[in-house]
């Protein structure tokens, strides 16, 4: 059922052994670091569900499959953060979608990603939907981790948390994505069993020369020193394609270090959680306004201005 889909297998089998079983949940929640796969597999449930085939699932010809492959299915609606966050006005738009009747076959499904970017009174109008579940109505959630998640919501949703791909996964998936045999074992090490990062380490090259000076300016403003950031915005600006490329690096950068705080207590930077928290925010925020064409350089100066901000507020 999840054959283009590689690794996961204990995942896959509990869902699709609730497919074929017609015993499926009312929400469902997929964990794991960025780039594991966790929208790739929420879709392509999604897609399983409301296929109308009685045979294989997704069969990819139905009207069904036809019309989530083009992203305009009436019964399958997806949610992602606006600026950082999912607020509450797009939770009471999604409610009031989920009140109306299917269109098709299968009821209604709702993917939220990166749930855990939900504000508190977002989540909190979610969990009465989840309490009183419409028949044939479903949720399917992505977080990084569901400790950011009310708990309430966790309890009451399937839970299954993605694991990174081993070696020979990896190099299965490469050869899918038709990577030259000489790149695979560079690819293999650095992308640490993620396959959204394998994609873009393909796409922009491994080699992007402002990661490091990304980095570098993130721990100068970390120290009180803001004067580097000035000349790295004005580089940032002017490489275009390798400027975003250093914003998603920095988005990962700041994840992995949250990640060694909560579990280690403290990271490289010596800030707070919640100091990279927000950065994370800011640079999510960057992102949409570096795609927008605006000026790239008040941009960057702006988002880096503010991560110092951030830095001195969660002292």
């Amino acid at each position: 059922m999840f054959d283009h889909i590689i690794g996961q297998e204990p995942v896959k089998k509990a869902l699709s052994g609730a497919i074929s079983r017609d015993e499926l949940s009312h929400a469902y929640l997929f964990t794991g670091p960025d780039g594991i796969g966790k929208r790739t597999l929420a879709e392509a449930f999604a897609r399983a569900v409301l296929c109308t085939s009685g045979e294989e699932r997704p069969c990819g010809v139905c009207k069904s499959c036809v019309l989530s492959a083009k992203g305009i299915h009436p019964d399958l609606m997806h949610i992602v953060p606006e600026k950082g966050t999912i607020k509450i006005d797009t939770v009471r738009k999604m409610m009031h979608y989920f009140a109306d009747v299917p269109r098709m076959e299968h009821g209604r499904l709702i993917i939220i990603e990166d749930s855990a970017r939900m504000t508190a009174q977002a989540q909190n109008a979610i969990l009465k939907s989840l309490e009183e579940p419409e028949p044939g109505h479903i949720f399917i959630l992505t977080a990084e981790s569901a400790g950011a998640l009310l708990p309430t919501i966790v309890s009451r949703c399937a839970c299954f948390s993605l694991m990174p791909l081993n070696n020979d996964q990896m190099a299965a998936f490469l050869r899918a994505q038709e990577c030259p045999p000489s790149q695979r074992a560079a690819i293999i090490s650095d992308s640490r069993g993620l396959p959204g990062r394998a994609c873009e380490i393909l796409r922009e090259g491994d080699d992007n020369p402002l990661d490091d000076s990304a980095v570098a300016v993130i721990f100068d403003i970390s120290q009180g020193k803001r004067a580097s950031l000035f000349d790295f915005a004005e580089q940032a600006a002017a490489e275009d394609d390798k400027g975003m490329g250093a914003m998603k690096h920095l988005v990962r950068f700041f994840d992995e270090q949250l990640a060694r705080a909560l579990t280690e207590g403290s990271s490289e930077l010596g800030t707070s959680p919640q100091a990279m928290t927000e950065a994370s925010k800011i640079l999510l925020e960057l992102g949409t306004r570096l795609s927008a064409n605006t000026n790239a350089r008040l941009q960057w100066e702006g988002a880096l201005l503010g991560i110092a901000k951030c830095f001195r507020a969660y002292q």
